[in-house]
């Protein structure tokens, strides 16, 4: 897919960023909706990376209930376990299609820093809507899983967060 393409398929984006380095041109396009009613607030969010014109990175999630995005955080201890000998079809074995992927130079910020050893990042997010009447801990989690030249596992990251009422 191309910036152009995107353009044409979800329409302007609602936030852009253009960045360029000594790694090439990268340009983030974000699709971002929101939506609240009489209980909650939901969000969804679809996040591309171009670099060079070319989509080389994305990212989505949701916390709308018919497409909530969700994943097994007890994965991680596994995971670990499986640094330098997992490929990447176990890993989806494991967990599913991830909600982002980047080949790496990256400029996405949660996989730009993944990114400086390895060849490819993937990640899987999850997050509560927001009660407008009941206060309850909102969580959030997030688990990145990086690659190397070989892609075998070489990385595995786990952010576990919480906004207690």
């Amino acid at each position: 897919m191309t910036a152009t393409e995107a353009d044409s398929l979800f329409g302007k984006p609602t936030h852009l960023v253009t960045k360029t380095t000594t790694e090439g041109n990268f340009q983030i396009y974000k699709y971002d909706f929101a939506q609240a009613n009489l209980a909650a607030v939901n969000t969804r969010v679809l996040l591309l990376e171009f670099k060079e014109g070319k989509l080389n990175g994305y990212f989505s999630w949701s916390s709308f209930s018919k497409d909530k995005s969700h994943f097994d955080s007890s994965a991680e201890a596994k995971l670990k376990t499986g640094v330098g000998k997992f490929t990447k079809d176990d890993v989806l074995a494991l967990l599913g299609q991830p909600e982002g992927k980047a080949l790496c130079p990256s400029i996405i910020n949660d996989f730009k820093d993944k990114c400086e050893k390895n060849t490819e990042v993937w990640g899987w997010y999850m997050s509560d809507n927001i009660s407008l009447w009941v206060r309850r801990d909102v969580k959030s989690a997030q688990l990145v899983v990086s690659f190397d030249s070989s892609g075998k596992v070489s990385g595995v990251e786990l952010e576990e967060n919480s906004n207690p009422p």
